[in-house]
């Protein structure tokens, strides 16, 4: 009897079953925890940006800084569904970074960074009146995003090493 070729396909391919073996396993309170912190540090951590932005936004930026929030609180109610491990580390240095604003270093630099980046692509605008003015949607989303990954990534590093000095892991 002739040996089956391995590299036959399989007559049927399940792949509902295949991608549930690959959703990781969260409790849906550690779950719900996530989704209920992620808007409430989001939030937190807005405050000081957009106080410094509001002297620099017109009308039109205003929509791009609107639209970056939404879609940077929709990718991060996504990823407490798919990496739960990372927002959780996200959430936790969110935290810290947003009782940083009570001396606002971190984020004033975060700012900094996503202006110079603007600047040097032509993102912002001069004004002889008004000085730099951030005045179309594109500008106020792109520069809402660098200075808000500038910050994620720091939470995320801040969160790390508290998850790991801490203990966080072990109580969910």
């Amino acid at each position: 009897m002739p040996d089956a070729n391995p590299y036959t396909p399989p007559a049927e391919v399940d792949l509902a079953g295949s991608l549930a073996q690959s959703e990781p396993s969260v409790s849906p309170r550690k779950l719900r925890n996530l989704l209920v912190a992620w808007p409430v540090v989001l939030g937190l951590n807005l405050i000081v940006p957009l106080l410094v932005a509001s002297e620099l936004l017109g009308t039109r930026g205003w929509t791009g800084v609107v639209v970056a929030i939404v879609v940077n609180l929709l990718v991060g109610f996504w990823l407490c569904h798919v990496l739960p491990g990372l927002m959780k580390r996200l959430i936790v240095g969110a935290a810290v970074v947003a009782l940083s604003q009570l001396v606002p270093v971190l984020h004033l630099i975060a700012g900094m960074i996503a202006f110079v980046v603007g600047e040097s692509i032509g993102l912002i605008e001069e004004s002889e009146l008004n000085g730099p003015e951030i005045g179309t949607a594109i500008s106020g989303g792109v520069l809402t995003t660098l200075t808000g990954g500038v910050l994620m990534v720091a939470s995320i590093a801040i969160g790390s090493v508290l998850v790991l000095l801490v203990g966080l892991r072990k109580r969910g």
